[in-house]
């Protein structure tokens, strides 16, 4: 009897032993991969360093955008998830009777956007509730991106919207901005892009095919802009912008008139008259352009309003006659 009740108390011990072993088993790496998948890590917005821009002039009045060196972060408002595509622990250090395991492992996500490669050291506590769990993940170094795919259309919507905001004239602050991209292509950590960029407001309507090469930033994810031109623009206008505009003093005394009879696409042919102590001197057709000659074109207290410069157009910022239409 006495014998009997040793071996089961034996039995009794081993298994509770055992039970306990199982109970604290250390995580496989599938099961690891299966924790970090709920953690942030596994997605990231993306982003852009926009430089800023300036408008100068030439001596010969030529306007051009001018580099500031200065740059403004802006990101697409996207969250993109990534899925885990390789994970290998390099070491690895538990310790079971203070219920901790530290992992250093590196591990690569990916969507169909971007991969990103980083090291990480993974801190797991066993608890009596729960098991083995991540306590914290902290990258530790080598993250690395790289490109799958060109900038967003979201991002570069995003992008021209910045630049609306900047433009210095008034005619070409949109209150809408649509992109569309017609091709992109991926060379190493370079994105080479061709969009539509269609802007509106009530007065102008303007559509340019812009190509852009971007550069993706290894360590952080970030595009950064490196060549950017316009290979194609056009512009039309609203027929509200036909009447006549009138140059006059506050006492309302007018000096000139600019009528805009009808447009043709990019032109506007219109008529000018001079005029001076109500006596009109001078009288001539003129043609206009949207992007040259009314390309400050806004409206000012109910009436449109712009200015027009009498020598080489819009460059001429030393010739200039503002008109109202009432």
């Amino acid at each position: 009897m006495k014998r009997n009740i040793m071996i089961a108390l034996t039995v009794t011990i081993f298994l509770f032993l055992l039970s306990g072993c199982g109970g604290s088993k250390i995580l496989s790496e599938d099961e690891i991969v299966a924790q970090i998948e709920q953690d942030k890590i596994v997605s990231y917005v993306e982003r852009a360093e926009v430089e800023m821009r300036t408008y100068k002039y030439s001596p010969d009045g030529q306007r051009f955008l001018w580099p500031t060196d200065d740059y403004v972060a802006i990101d697409s408002g996207n969250i993109q998830t990534l899925e885990i595509t390789g994970f290998s622990i390099e070491k690895r250090q538990t310790n079971t009777s203070d219920k901790q395991d530290i992992v250093y492992c590196t591990v690569t996500m990916e969507n169909e956007n971007m991969r990103r490669t980083a090291d990480y050291v993974i801190y797991l506590r066993y608890y009596d509730q729960g098991g083995w769990l991540i306590d914290s993940i902290s990258p530790t170094s080598g993250v690395k991106y790289t490109p799958l795919s060109g900038p967003s259309v979201e991002l570069i919507t995003k992008i021209e919207e910045f630049h609306n905001q900047s433009r210095e004239l008034d005619a070409y602050k949109m209150s809408s901005i649509e992109v569309s991209v017609n091709k992109s292509s991926i060379s190493t950590m370079t994105a080479q892009v061709e969009y539509n960029c269609a802007g509106y407001s009530p007065i102008v309507e303007y559509i340019a095919t812009i190509d852009a090469e971007y550069e993706l930033d290894s360590a952080s994810g970030i595009w950064r802009c490196q060549e950017f031109r316009t290979i194609g623009t056009s512009f039309s206008c609203s027929e509200d912008i036909l009447g006549t505009y009138y140059n006059s003093d506050y006492s309302g005394k007018i000096y000139g008139t600019i009528t805009i009879h009808s447009l043709d696409g990019n032109r506007i042919i219109a008529s000018k008259e001079d005029a001076y102590g109500g006596t009109i001197y001078e009288r001539e057709a003129i043609e206009l352009t949207i992007e040259q000659d009314l390309s400050t074109i806004t409206a000012k207290s109910g009436s449109w309003y712009f200015r027009f410069y009498a020598q080489g157009g819009i460059n001429d910022r030393n010739s200039s006659t503002g008109y109202y239409k009432n």
